[in-house]
């Protein structure tokens, strides 16, 4: 029996894959700073990339998530009726107007001539007149006053209800990515002065 016991113990140990690791070493407490640098399982922690990497995933998170809150900006001016592009040139309706347009009347002064003034004729003028003699650079533009975009009512606040909600979602949303981004950086940043000292002492 102890013959079997002891061809055991040997299978055991032989067997055993956690033989090799030195519990005594990786558990040993530190007595100096300086142990730090040298110690096989704490040096690895001051090693790591493992906070700059979250760091740098969460700058591409909030990167992301600033793009969405862009486009709901811009969801939201559409229904709030602030959209730029509703009152671009092309948008509005406006008679054709070249720019380049000049007189077809000239006044020429050569010496003492002087062009004679016509004479004025008195008539009445009427609405239809003006707007018919009206010159296309001071025409009015044609907006459409749709501020629902064709639905009903309700269902157009709701929607910019709901808008609204994921805006602010999103953007609080930002502010809590940022502050864990800053806590990531600064505790990646004190991490390396403390191995830095540990090093100096």
């Amino acid at each position: 029996k102890r013959e079997d016991r002891e061809r055991f113990d040997n299978n055991s140990e032989s067997e055993d894959p956690y033989a090799t690791i030195r519990l005594d070493h990786i558990l040993a407490p530190i007595y100096h700073p300086s142990d730090v640098v040298h110690h096989p399982a704490i040096s690895k922690t001051f090693h790591s990339q493992v906070t700059r990497n979250l760091a740098q995933q969460t700058i591409e998170i909030i990167e992301k998530e600033q793009d969405t809150v862009i486009q709901l900006m811009k969801l939201m001016n559409v229904f709030l009726g602030d959209d730029a592009d509703s009152i671009l040139a092309d948008n509005i309706d406006l008679p054709d107007y070249d720019h380049n347009l000049t007189s077809n009347v000239t006044k020429e002064l050569e010496g003492d001539e002087v062009a004679a003034k016509p004479e004025f004729e008195e008539r009445r003028i009427t609405r239809q007149q003006l707007l018919d003699e009206e010159d296309p650079f001071f025409a009015l533009p044609k907006l459409s006053a749709d501020v629902n975009f064709g639905i009903d009512a309700e269902s157009a606040e709701e929607t910019r209800q709901l808008t609204q909600i994921a805006l602010q979602r999103s953007e609080e949303y930002i502010r809590c990515m940022t502050s864990l981004r800053m806590g990531l950086i600064r505790s990646d940043r004190l991490k390396d002065q403390l191995f830095k000292w540990c090093k100096e002492m």
